[in-house]
């Protein structure tokens, strides 16, 4: 690896070196300025490269046999990066680079994973009682899936096993982790054959990757799922899906699935029957923890999409007027802002848009970050589109009965305003706003709520 951040380096400043003519003053502080730019951009470009290196890798010594730590993954390599296209990106340059270290000798684990794997799960897989779910997904995005499976896994008699072709940067758990796409085709024929057997034993397929078979962004052969003929279920859950709502054949290719479930209601669109199952998180494992203070928090996945800009002003002024603290966390572990967020008095989801590249769509629901908050009572803010309260009413979720969410209006003002009004309340109606957030966790978020509606739906093909 060394050698190669070496190469890097030297080909940024054979590629830049400018040469001295000999000619005036002037041409000579011209040329020199622009070595010197040359220089700096090898530098920042070999910083770059090391970081992602040290970050999601380890070099293997001479004798020992290469694992999972020595594999450049999504985790590592897209810590940088501002789009999914841009991680793509990164991640396949560096991948050609230390495409030597996944070898046959590479270390793997049971179904040829790249991860143990989770050992409850494969042997409820063997002995099921119920039906076998096989969950499919190139990246899941906030953990949400791995959340699914395990509350089925715990809650129904039906088995999940969930394949994964990328971990997530900020290490979200999981089951299988597989390969790359084009690498399971064209050099790992065993890893591949692992996964056709996981599909052939399976009774259902859900499927979370919203365009990666219908535009082949996941390198795969776009019958591998389908060519056992096994009923398929698909997910809508994000950008991609609100970009290409009215391309006819996305909504094609969305119908040709024998159930939709839709995570969010916005994504309930009118041409398809589809089923809203929320996000969920295990109410077991987190309980009610939540303090008076004056801590405002906030932790952005993407603060671009998140309305952080609006937060930001908002609360930093609310908190000159409360003597109060604004904490926003980002681009960081998952571990780490769940020890952190049941410190927070009031916490900010989102109300920000997609990204251009994805429609710029205002984003009018909440997701994960806000029931991490909410399950321990953490009363949570979040912008509720009129859009998205129609279309849960039409799914059967009254938002005006059951939410335990603060709505807050998508600008800087209303987000101030919400604060304010809770600021304002007496301690009682404060812990009173806790209590109810606790409780709307545990009757529509939490994994006996779910699971009873996968089930449901898995029941039924």
């Amino acid at each position: 690896m060394n050698n190669a951040l070496y190469l890097l380096k030297r080909a940024g400043r054979r590629a830049l070196t400018v040469f001295d003519n000999g000619t005036s003053k002037a041409h000579k502080a011209e040329l020199k300025a622009k070595q010197k730019a040359a220089l700096k951009a090898a530098r920042k470009a070999e910083l770059k490269a090391g970081k992602a290196i040290a970050e999601g890798s380890r070099r293997a010594a001479p004798n020992e046999i290469p694992t999972i730590a020595d594999i450049p993954t999504a985790i590592s390599l897209s810590s940088t990066s501002v789009t999914p296209k841009d991680q793509f990106r990164e991640y396949r340059g560096l991948a050609k680079r230390y495409s030597q270290l996944i070898s046959e000798a590479t270390a793997l684990h049971d179904h040829r994973s790249l991860t143990p794997g989770r050992s409850d799960w494969a042997e409820k897989w063997v002995n099921c009682e119920g039906k076998r779910i096989l969950f499919f997904t190139v990246t899941d995005y906030s953990g949400s899936f791995y959340k699914w499976a395990e509350a089925v896994n715990r809650h129904t008699p039906h088995a999940v096993r969930m394949v994964s072709l990328f971990r997530h940067r900020y290490g979200y758990p999981l089951d299988i982790l597989s390969m790359r796409g084009d690498l399971l085709v064209s050099r790992f024929p065993d890893v591949l054959n692992e996964l056709l057997k996981l599909i052939d034993e399976a009774d259902i397929i859900h499927l979370k990757d919203q365009d990666g078979f219908w535009r082949g962004r996941n390198s795969l052969p776009k019958t591998l799922l389908t060519q056992f003929r096994k009923p398929m279920v698909y997910t809508l859950y994000g950008g991609t899906a609100r970009k290409d709502e009215t391309d006819i054949g996305f909504q094609r290719y969305v119908a040709s699935h024998d159930a939709i479930i839709a995570m969010t209601p916005d994504l309930c669109f009118d041409w398809n029957e589809s089923v809203f199952i929320p996000h969920n998180i295990d109410e077991d494992l987190y309980p009610f923890r939540w303090e008076d203070g004056s801590l405002i928090m906030h932790t952005p996945s993407s603060p671009h999409r998140k309305g952080t800009e609006f937060f930001r002003p908002a609360a930093e002024r609310l908190a000159l007027e409360v003597s109060g603290r604004v904490e926003v966390i980002t681009g960081t572990k998952h571990e780490y802002i769940m020890r952190h967020k049941p410190n927070a008095t009031i916490f900010f989801d989102q109300a920000g848009r997609e990204t251009e590249e994805n429609g710029g769509k205002l984003i009018g629901w909440y997701g994960n970050s806000a029931l991490e908050a909410a399950v321990f009572g953490v009363p949570t803010m979040a912008h509720l589109s009129e859009e998205a309260i129609e279309r849960a009413l039409r799914s059967g979720y009254d938002v005006s009965k059951h939410s335990g969410l603060l709505n807050v209006a998508p600008n800087e003002e209303g987000i101030y305003r919400t604060m304010r009004e809770f600021f304002d309340r007496s301690a009682e109606e404060r812990k009173q706003v806790a209590n109810r957030t606790r409780k709307w966790i545990e009757e529509h978020h939490s994994y006996r709520s779910t699971a009873a509606k996968l089930s449901a739906v898995y029941e039924k093909l």
